[in-house]
C-alpha cells in the first residue's frame, strides 16, 4: 500500500522542489516533512493537505486514497481546517462526497478484518485455537 509520505516523495520529485521548499511553503521545519515523506510520522495537522494538493495541483483526496493508516489530527482549528479542506476541492462537492464515502466503507473493511483477527488471537491466547 502506497503510503501519503510516499506519494508527497514522488510528487515532490516530480515537480523538481527540494524538502526545504515544500517546509518553507507549509510553515514547518525541513525535518518534520521530512518525517511525513518518510512515513515516520504520528501524526499530522489536516491544515497542510489543501496546500499540498494545490502545490502539486492535486486534489486533497488523491492525497489520501492510499492511505488507510493516516491519522489525521484534527484538534487544533477543527472549523478551519475544515472549511480550507471544502474551499480547495477542485471536484463537486458531490464528487468530495462519494469520495469519502467510499474512503469510510474502505476503513469499514479493514476494521473488521482487524476484528476478526483480534478475535482470533485472543482466542489462541486463551489456547482455543490448537
Amino acid at each position: 500500500m502506497l503510503k501519503i509520505g510516499t506519494k508527497l516523495r514522488q510528487l515532490r520529485d516530480k515537480h523538481g522542489y527540494t524538502q526545504e521548499q515544500i517546509a518553507d511553503t507549509l510553515g514547518m521545519s525541513q525535518g518534520n516533512y521530512s518525517k511525513l515523506e518518510s512515513n515516520k510520522y504520528e501524526s499530522f495537522s489536516w491544515d497542510i493537505l489543501p496546500s499540498l494538493a494545490n502545490l502539486y495541483g492535486v486534489e486533497i483526496t488523491e492525497l489520501l486514497q492510499s492511505d488507510s493508516s493516516l491519522h489525521i489530527n484534527m484538534s487544533k482549528n477543527k472549523d478551519n481546517a475544515i472549511n480550507a479542506f471544502l474551499v480547495n476541492q477542485n471536484s463537486s462537492n458531490e464528487n468530495l462526497i462519494k469520495s469519502l464515502r467510499e474512503t469510510i466503507e474502505s476503513q469499514k473493511e479493514v476494521i473488521t478484518l482487524q476484528k476478526t483477527q483480534i478475535e482470533y488471537l485472543e482466542k489462541a491466547l486463551k489456547k482455543e485455537i490448537p
